[in-house]
């Protein structure tokens, strides 16, 4: 596990097997010169599988990193009404 330090932040295992796992699944699924969406990236895993795998295999894939906004509702008024967008 992770070292978590003073974040507060919950352990999590370091991703080798989940990134060996994207990147079999990306040698089956896209194609070499394929843009990969990843809507849940907090990890990176899949950023990090592309990053591996295109010199593996010539590849150009792209991997985007998506992430949401994650304050709540009653935050986000707050922080609005401080003058924060």
């Amino acid at each position: 596990m992770d070292d978590i330090g003073d974040t507060g932040a919950t352990p999590r295992p370091r991703g080798r097997k989940e990134t060996e796992v994207l990147m079999r699944w990306l040698r089956i699924a896209a194609v070499s010169n394929a843009v990969i969406f990843d809507f849940f990236g907090r990890s990176v895993f899949t950023t990090e599988a592309v990053i591996r795998l295109n010199p593996e295999d010539g590849g150009t894939r792209q991997s985007i990193l998506v992430i949401s906004n994650e304050v709540g509702v009653r935050r986000a008024k707050a922080l609005r009404k401080a003058g924060h967008h």
